[in-house]
């Protein structure tokens, strides 16, 4: 689940490398009247490992930008 305006493009990039791995197996993904994502998926090991595979995903694919800098 995701509150509302939380789900980036980064994040269902994470999804989308994870599934042409075949590690997960997209279901389908709703919004409720609040907002919120619900991003439902079948994985081949447990949930908790996988949300670990997803966030590693999400940080290898993730390139930064002189934009994102402080200066």
């Amino acid at each position: 689940m995701w509150p509302p305006g939380r789900l980036s493009q980064t994040e269902k990039d994470a999804y989308d490398a994870l599934a042409s791995t075949g590690r997960i197996r997209p279901v389908r993904v709703d919004r409720d009247g609040a907002g919120r994502v619900y991003v439902r998926y079948m994985a081949d090991c447990p949930e908790q490992w996988i949300r670990e595979e997803l966030r590693e995903a999400k940080y290898k694919g993730r390139q930064m930008d002189l934009t994102e800098v402080e200066k």
